[in-house]
């Protein structure tokens, strides 16, 4: 692969919730120890873009969720803003899938896409105990979201879907028993419509990773502003109940 070809090189962007070099660093194990089946989630991916081939992945991190597609026969081509994870998804991927170091508020891609997908990427959804769904972003602007979304359905063709994952509501979390003696932690403070969130990994009584983000919860009323000016419309839960699917206008 030739790594000064436009579809393969990867573009320098910054973005205030690029994670750290030290929690990209077990990133992977936090993953693998049961944060999440990427397995399952490829699976309802698989279902819902049923038919489509050419995808693309907002928050493409290490690649895990990416090779499991590349399994599944799809194409895909990931983004991230974190230099560090893509470095390991290189590795993971190789030639078999296009990563760019972008921030979607800026994104420039050489072509459009049949289909998006965001597993805990630039934009998820929770959901809370009573059922109820609520929009959340890694980027706490609300003009940058808009801005984002747009740029992602301008990538999208005519009648391209967006899916969203859904999780759980952030919440503290303690004792995920890692490799080596190593736990994992997290905990979360909540001044909506931000969330506060520090993840930490301890070996040996020392912080050995650690990373804080602010993410962004938007009210019913700026989900809507935000889908209508993008040009998207929510389709609904899909059938597994992993994730939101959006369709462009």
């Amino acid at each position: 692969m030739n790594p000064d070809h436009p579809k393969n090189r990867i573009e320098q962007t910054a973005d205030k919730n690029v994670y750290t070099e030290s929690i990209s660093q077990w990133y992977d194990i936090i993953m693998e120890a049961g944060y999440y089946d990427h397995e399952r989630v490829a699976e309802s991916l698989a279902t819902i873009f049923q038919g489509k081939k050419k995808i693309l992945e907002l928050g493409v991190g290490t690649g895990l969720l990416a090779a499991q597609m590349v399994k599944r026969g799809f194409e895909v081509i990931g983004i991230d803003f974190t230099e560090a994870m893509l470095r390991v998804a290189k590795q993971r991927l190789g030639n078999t899938a296009q990563l760019y170091e972008q921030n979607v508020t800026r994104l420039h891609l050489p072509e459009t896409y049949e289909a998006a997908y965001s597993e805990g990427g630039v934009w998820y959804v929770t959901r809370d105990k009573d059922g109820g769904l609520f929009l959340e972003s890694h980027l706490p602007n609300f003009d940058d979201n808009v801005r984002g979304m747009e740029k992602i359905t301008a990538a999208l063709e005519p009648g391209g879907l967006l899916a969203l994952g859904i999780q759980s509501v952030h919440a503290d979390f303690e004792g995920l028993q890692l490799k080596d003696g190593a736990v994992y932690s997290q905990k979360v403070q909540y001044r909506l419509p931000y969330i506060d969130k520090e993840y930490f990994v301890r070996q040996e009584d020392q912080l050995v990773a650690h990373q804080q983000s602010t993410y962004m919860r938007f009210s019913d009323e700026q989900r809507l502003h935000m889908l209508t000016e993008a040009g998207l419309k929510e389709i609904g839960v899909d059938e597994s109940n992993r994730f939101l699917v959006l369709k462009k206008n």
